[in-house]
C-alpha cells in the first residue's frame, strides 16, 4: 500500500518538477519570481528523496536499484530536460564518448546528480554563460593525480565532467 501512495505521490512531484521547470525557463527576466521556483523544484526534489527513503525503511530494502548502464544514455535522456530548463543565457554543450564501457549505478540517482548539478550552475551564472558536461575514460594513474586522498585499482575508469562558466562560490 504505502508503494502505491508512493508511486502516486511522485506522479504529482514529477507534474510539478516538468512545470516548474517551463516556468523557470520562462522567468529569465524576473529574479524574484525565478528564485520562487527555484525553491519549490529544491523543495519537491527533496520531497520526492524523503519518499524514497520512507519506502527504504519500510520495506528494509536496498537504497538503490544499481545495473549495468550507459552513462551516453543517461546523459542522452537528461538532455532535452538540462536545455528546457536553463535560461536561455545559458548553452548547454555536450561532449560525450559514445565508446564508454558501462557503468554500475543507479540510473534515476544519475539523472538526478546531472540535473541537481544543472541547478548548482545555473545559480552561478546569473547573467548567462556555457554549462559544459563531458565524458571520457581516465586511466588509474590519472585519476590518483587528480584525487590523491583516495586508493584507485588498476585499469580505467569513466569519467563524468560537468563544468560552468559562473563565479564560483561567494565566500
Amino acid at each position: 500500500m504505502a508503494g502505491g501512495i508512493a508511486h502516486d505521490f511522485n506522479n504529482i512531484l514529477t507534474g510539478i518538477l516538468g512545470y516548474t521547470s517551463l516556468l523557470q525557463a520562462e522567468l529569465t527576466d524576473n529574479p524574484e519570481l525565478k528564485e520562487y521556483t527555484d525553491v519549490i523544484e529544491k523543495s519537491s526534489i527533496r520531497a520526492a528523496d524523503l519518499v524514497k527513503k520512507m519506502l527504504t525503511f519500510s520495506r528494509h530494502t536496498k537504497p538503490t536499484e544499481n545495473a549495468s548502464t550507459s552513462l551516453d544514455a543517461i546523459i542522452g535522456d537528461s538532455i532535452s530536460l538540462l536545455e528546457s530548463s536553463l535560461p536561455k543565457t545559458i548553452q548547454v554543450k555536450i561532449k560525450r564518448d559514445r565508446e564508454l564501457p558501462l557503468i554500475e549505478c543507479d540510473p534515476t540517482q544519475a539523472q538526478q546528480i546531472i540535473l541537481n548539478l544543472r541547478l548548482n550552475a545555473a545559480d552561478a551564472m546569473p547573467r548567462g554563460g556555457v554549462l559544459t558536461i563531458s565524458t571520457g575514460l581516465i586511466t588509474q594513474a590519472g585519476a590518483q593525480r587528480l584525487h590523491p586522498e583516495f586508493v584507485f585499482g588498476g585499469g580505467e575508469y569513466v569519467r563524468l565532467i560537468v563544468k560552468d562558466t559562473g563565479e564560483g562560490i561567494k565566500e
